[in-house]
């Protein structure tokens, strides 16, 4: 069963309850969220669908393009056909029931074998209304207005036809493995371009990410003749997005695209924590498995399937070995060398790889927002990989400390702390209150993430740091156990 505020939206304020020990605490602490974020603590409940996609109608009036909102974090994906024309065909009936006039979306719940459920109707424009826009040729914001102004709009049901596949990608300034949000300005910044490639964004060098507004920085979106095309192109436009100061979801979003779930067209609302779940496999396996040597010319000394089966990982091994041989004329050490955007020969992918101090061994590098541990061996000669376009000249943060920006903060024997910068949405435990392992003590909340914090320890609480709707900055002390 879900519990989702009344009030709620974009997310915040929906839990799934799994048994019937969980639902009064799940109840009590969905209220508390309802209420600090949308002053209202009604709830109500519905049958949680596992499995199933999220699909979303486009409705403008009594016109009506069928989106498919391609895989965001929060529950969306792929719909037959025939789910399609029924779906599209009731969503303008229900337009005309209620007699509704300009934009608005229609979502629905589709089950694995083809039942659909209403969810519920926003009336506005969605985020998502570019692909509709890629795939129809029509300007949804412009019949807005024309809808607003009482113009009568020249197209009809039939003149509006979708051509080829358009996919979109939200880049949130999220780890892209623990989904926790991050913060800062942006410092350099290129975006993708090309023929059939839009990205709609605000983002400048200078601009401030911050944890008071909406956390979408930018939609990347593509359009191609069909799917497999343009998987590959927002592959492309998302390996040429670079962004500096603020760390983003972009290398989770390119696992997605190279998925099994999603290049099959199989993929659900659960298919997510799967890939979160494989890329941190991936992670730690490219983190253990540095005891093999890496030549300056970029071949592997050694079979290794964690490192042959990870495009990055292996990026990570070239560009470290490169850039060892390039600083190495120079008696690189205890120096650091530059970040760079560069292509393996016979691989497309712009890869952004930034390296540690090459003194130590093994080497820190850090490729596309993943950071592997490299050993550096030598060779004769190095190959270097073709270069992208310059870098513009990037400075490399030192190696990541405990607490530090986009690392989970630390828990002492005694304290807990804030993984994150944000909001405290509730406090679930008193001075003197008993807890065990696992036990829920607070919730805090950024940028519609909220993020429960548990007790690491059985033990008893001697100090509430914090009080619901505090602020806090990532690291700071929540709760203390004696």
């Amino acid at each position: 069963m879900m519990v989702k505020a009344i009030s709620g939206g974009g997310g915040i304020g929906i839990h799934v309850v799994h048994t019937m020990a969980e639902l009064e605490p799940i109840i009590e602490r969905t209220r508390k969220t309802a209420q600090a974020a949308f002053a209202d603590p009604s709830l109500f409940y519905e049958r949680y669908l596992q499995g199933a996609s999220h699909v979303e109608v486009q409705l403008i009036a009594d016109h009506v393009a069928t989106r498919n909102s391609s895989k965001k974090r929060r529950h969306r994906p792929n719909c037959p056909a025939d789910v399609r024309e029924q779906i599209g065909r009731l969503s303008r009936q229900l337009g005309r029931e209620v007699g509704y006039t300009n934009a608005g979306t229609v979502e629905f719940l589709v089950t694995p074998d083809g039942h659909f459920f209403f969810l519920e109707m926003n009336p506005r424009l969605q985020v998502e209304h570019g692909v509709t826009e890629l795939l129809t040729g029509q300007d949804i914001v412009e019949m807005q207005l024309q809808s607003a102004a009482g113009i009568a709009f020249s197209q009809r049901q039939g003149d509006i036809t979708a051509n080829g596949h358009a996919i979109e990608a939200r880049v949130y300034p999220e780890d892209p493995d623990t989904c926790l949000p991050n913060t800062g300005v942006v410092t350099d910044l290129l975006l993708p371009h090309g023929d059939n490639v839009r990205v709609d964004t605000a983002l400048c060098i200078g601009y401030e990410v911050s944890l008071h507004y909406e956390p979408l920085l930018a939609k990347v979106m593509v359009w191609a003749p069909d799917r497999d095309a343009a998987i590959a192109a927002l592959d492309t436009a998302l390996a040429d997005f670079t962004i500096e100061g603020v760390t983003t979801n972009i290398p989770l979003l390119r696992d997605v695209l190279a998925s099994p779930e999603f290049t099959s067209g199989t993929y659900n609302t659960g298919s997510l924590a799967d890939i979160l779940d494989r890329r941190q496999q991936s992670r730690r396996a490219a983190m253990n498995g540095h005891s093999s040597a890496v030549s300056t010319n970029g071949h592997h000394n050694g079979y290794d399937p964690g490192l042959a089966q990870n495009p990055r990982a292996l990026a990570a091994a070239i560009g470290a070995a490169v850039l060892a041989a390039q600083a190495g004329q120079q008696d690189p050490a205890g120096a650091q060398a530059p970040g760079s955007r560069w292509r393996m020969q016979g691989r497309r992918e712009l890869f952004h790889s930034q390296v540690g101090d090459l003194g130590q061994s093994p080497v820190e590098v850090t490729v596309d927002g993943e950071t592997f541990l490299i050993d550096i061996g030598v060779a004769d000669a190095p190959t270097p990989p073709r270069r992208g376009r310059p870098s513009g000249g990037l400075s490399v943060p030192d190696a990541p400390t405990p607490g530090g920006p986009g690392a989970a903060a630390p828990v002492n024997d005694d304290i807990l702390r804030s993984p994150m910068p944000g909001r405290v949405m509730s406090v679930m435990v008193r001075p003197g209150d008993a807890v065990s392992a696992g036990d829920e003590v607070c919730v805090v909340e950024a940028m519609k993430m909220e993020q429960s914090i548990l007790a690491h320890r059985d033990g008893v609480v001697k100090t509430v740091f914090v009080q619901p709707l505090d602020s806090v900055s990532a690291n700071d002390p929540l709760v203390e156990l004696e």
